[in-house]
């Protein structure tokens, strides 16, 4: 049986009108960050386009805030 690694928590920071996510950069090959505007079913998963930055320990993408729910997720297609 094979096992799947553990991935780490996103983590979320809202300042002002923006906000940042970020994951670290290990094990992070192949995952797409992608967010929706809503937990109902069904979710409506969407590819980031934004830029996203990584400094060797840490990837990170800056967004614009909603006024409504974000939720984030990786996801390797």
């Amino acid at each position: 049986m094979a096992f799947l690694p553990v991935l780490p928590a996103l983590s979320v920071l809202r300042s002002g009108t923006e906000v940042m996510v970020s994951w670290p950069s290990a094990n992070a090959a192949g995952f797409l960050l992608e967010p929706a505007g809503t937990l109902a079913a069904p979710m409506n998963w969407v590819s980031n386009t934004d830029s996203v930055t990584d400094d060797g320990t840490t990837k990170s993408v800056t967004l614009s805030a909603t006024n409504g729910l974000q939720v984030f997720r990786r996801h390797r297609p």
